[in-house]
């Protein structure tokens, strides 16, 4: 698996979100709970099928939740919020920007098919 796609693997399969979900997140959504660090859930990021781009919106449920940052992904998340700028993605695709469908490299994408 490629290095840049790490978090987002362990993102969405250990904090139970959707893609979409994940792409919306900002570092500014981090939050400390007394359980450790965690992440708003507050709007999604489909993608258009139309353009392909990001289309900011309510989350599928239209509910707003806080799930933990699993353990394996606290360094990077406090690493990010360090030095990110306010409002920047918590976790970016390679070329910095939303990820898509499309961010994520060919042969890895192929493999999971």
């Amino acid at each position: 698996m490629p290095p840049n796609c790490r978090p987002v693997v362990l993102f969405l399969g250990l904090a139970g979100c959707r893609f979409s979900e994940m792409c919306a997140r900002r570092v500014d959504a981090v939050v400390q709970t007394p359980h450790g660090l965690g992440v708003r859930i507050h709007r999604a990021a489909p993608q258009s099928k139309k353009t392909r781009g990001a289309i900011f919106g309510p989350t599928k449920t239209h509910q707003t939740r806080t799930v933990p940052i699993p353990p394996t992904l606290e360094t990077y998340v406090r690493d990010r919020i360090k030095n990110a700028l306010s409002g920047s993605c918590l976790i970016p695709s390679p070329t910095g920007a939303i990820w898509t469908h499309q961010s994520c490299p060919a042969p890895w994408s192929a493999s999971t098919g």
